[in-house]
Formats: structure tokens, C-alpha cells, sequence
């Protein structure tokens, strides 16, 4: 049997179209374990209407709001198929997503596809996930694939299918990472591998409601718009920190021996990254919108010693840019 991990909130404008792509699998040995986190529009009873047609379609709604990644956990926790399959709210799965991925898993630990990006009626944007993120599908040496995931997540959640203890000795997923998919991918690739499907399963629907692009919009605003290439120094610090926080807790996961010098490698990219980047934006601060750094309360001789330390730290980005060009060359863009 094969479970779908369904996570919802908020989603009664999208979610009767996905509910009937997944009922209506050609794959009919499946359970929904739907998880509502809490939704203040009609969603929950959408689901009701739903399970009283199917009995398959289990619902349990939380208590309080956990947030998609623990409301992910929560319901893989609750599944009981031998695979699991991770599904959004708002996208549109193709009738034989299921039976397609289940016929070349195989010893890997997941599969997963390709999908077209939508638009809020479900008309395509001529443009796959694969395409944008430049993935041409899977290398067999998962030592290629782990460093390339150590560079930022191209796996979509949403398009995997899962062994279940696979899928649940990962849990709980690490605090430190935003994204579920991301945190299953890494130790794919550690244990028995991932496959791949160079074809679109399901529509990834793109809208104005979807958390991250929302995040990232606010992040850019942050600013006025004659500034706004701060924010880009802005966006690169975070991503490197994040990046960091990540390998750090990565580092105590059982690597052999070149995946630990890959992510000591990739760690002493994101360090070299982060410390030089964002000199070179405190700079770019204060020289062109110095009430952002609060001087105005510190001291002459404070004053003196911020801009003396801003200016070594301007000449230490210079020397190191051409050897982070050369960490970026070397352990990014080598295969």
C-alpha cells in the first residue's frame, strides 16, 4: 500500500482539484493521511465532504499550528503504507504519478520527477522545475548528487514517492533546515541512493499565496528602492548562515570518508562567503545609507575604530574574492 502524507492550511481555493488527482490514482491501493494545521477558512470541511465519499481519506487536525515542516512529520508519522508519497495542497498530480514511480524505485531509497509550472487556473508557464534549476536528473555517483545538494535543495518534495522506514528514520527533521525535502534528499543520498524520472508526474501551480515566494518579496522591501541592491548582500548572508547552520549538523550524520571532506570543503566555501560578502555589504551600508548603522550613539573613537575595521575588512574581500571564485569552481560547478 502507498500512503499520500497530505499537509493543509488555508488551501480550500486549490484543494478540491488536487483531492480528486489523488483519488483518482491508477494506483488504487492507497491511503490520504491528511494533517490540517489549524485552517481558518473552509479546508477542514472540504476534507469532511471528501472522506465521507472515500474512506481512504483519513483527517486529523492539530491542536495548535506547527508549521508545514513538523505538520509534514506529523503526518508521515501517521502513515501505515509501505511507500509514501509527500503532497501540497495546491498542486495537481497526473493520474498515474504513482504507478509510474513504483515500477523503477527499486532498491533506491526514492524517486522522484520532474514537474510543469502552472499558473492559479492551471495553465501552463512553459517552464519545468528541472529546467529552472538546471537538473538534468540524477548522476549515479551520489557523491556528484550530495555535493550538488549541499549547494541548495533541486529535489521537489511534493514529487517523491518514499520507502516508509526510509522516510521515517529520518525524522525529526533538523530545526536548523527550512525545507523537508531537502533534509530526506541528503540522507538518500547517504544510504541507498535516489532515482529519477525525466518527465512532469504532476503541476506545481504557481500563485501569489505560496509561503516562500511571499518571504522573499518581504525580504526585498526591506529596503528603499534606490538601495535595493543591499538587499541582495542581505539575502547571501542569511542563505549563508543558514548553509552553515546546516552543515554543521550534517557533519554529525555517518559519512564516509569523501562525503565528510566534501561537506568540510562546501563548509569552508559558505564561511569564506559569508565573512567576505558581507564585509563588502556593511560597507555599501554605510556609504550609502548610513542610518541603517546607528553611529549617531557611538563615541568619536567608536566611530573611528567601526570605519578602520570596515575598511580592513573591504581589502581582506578583495584578496579572498578569486579564491572563493576558486572553491565555487571547484567543488559547485565540477560536474
Amino acid at each position: 500500500m502507498i500512503s499520500i502524507a497530505l499537509a493543509t492550511f488555508n488551501g480550500e481555493k486549490f484543494l478540491s482539484e488536487q483531492l480528486d488527482s489523488l483519488i483518482n490514482q491508477s494506483y488504487k491501493d492507497i491511503e490520504i493521511i491528511v494533517c490540517d494545521d489549524c485552517s481558518t477558512d473552509n479546508t477542514f470541511q472540504i476534507l469532511a465532504d471528501y472522506a465521507k465519499k472515500d474512506s481512504r481519506i483519513k483527517i486529523f487536525k492539530n491542536a495548535e499550528n506547527l508549521g508545514f515542516k513538523k505538520n509534514f512529520e506529523k503526518a508521515i508519522s501517521l502513515c501505515s503504507g509501505e511507500f509514501i508519497a509527500l503532497s501540497d495542497q495546491d498542486d495537481i498530480w497526473n493520474l498515474n504519478k504513482l504507478e509510474r514511480e513504483l515500477a523503477v524505485i527499486g532498491n533506491a531509497d526514492f524517486v522522484f520527477s520532474d514537474s510543469e509550472f502552472v499558473d492559479m487556473s492551471g495553465n501552463s508557464l512553459n517552464q519545468t522545475c528541472w529546467k529552472h534549476n538546471r537538473v538534468a536528473g540524477v548522476p549515479k555517483n551520489m557523491n556528484k548528487f550530495f555535493t550538488r545538494l549541499t549547494k541548495g535543495n533541486i529535489v521537489q518534495g511534493s514529487t517523491m514517492l518514499a520507502k516508509s522506514d526510509f522516510l521515517k528514520s529520518c525524522l525529526p527533521i533538523p530545526n536548523e533546515l527550512v525545507y523537508h525535502d531537502f533534509w530526506f534528499a541528503i540522507n538518500a543520498t547517504i544510504q541507498n541512493g535516489i532515482v529519477s524520472i525525466p518527465e512532469c508526474l504532476m503541476k506545481y501551480r504557481i500563485h501569489s499565496a505560496q509561503v516562500t515566494k511571499n518571504q522573499r518579496q518581504n525580504n526585498l522591501s526591506k529596503y528603499p528602492f534606490w538601495i535595493k541592491p543591499l538587499s541582495w548582500y542581505d539575502e547571501i548572508y542569511k542563505d549563508s548562515n543558514d548553509h552553515l547552520e546546516f552543515l554543521s549538523q550534517l557533519e554529525q550524520a555517518p559519512l564516509d570518508k569523501t562525503k565528510a571532506k566534501i561537506v568540510h570543503h562546501v563548509k569552508m566555501f559558505y564561511r569564506h562567503r559569508k565573512y567576505n560578502f558581507t564585509d563588502f555589504y556593511m560597507l555599501r551600508c554605510f556609504l550609502a545609507y548610513p542610518q541603517i548603522i546607528p553611529l549617531d550613539r557611538e563615541t568619536k573613537k567608536e566611530k573611528i575604530k567601526f570605519l578602520f575595521k570596515t575598511i580592513l575588512s573591504t581589502i581582506r574581500w578583495t584578496l579572498f574574492r578569486p579564491y572563493l571564485r576558486h572553491l565555487q569552481r571547484k567543488y559547485f560547478f565540477d560536474f
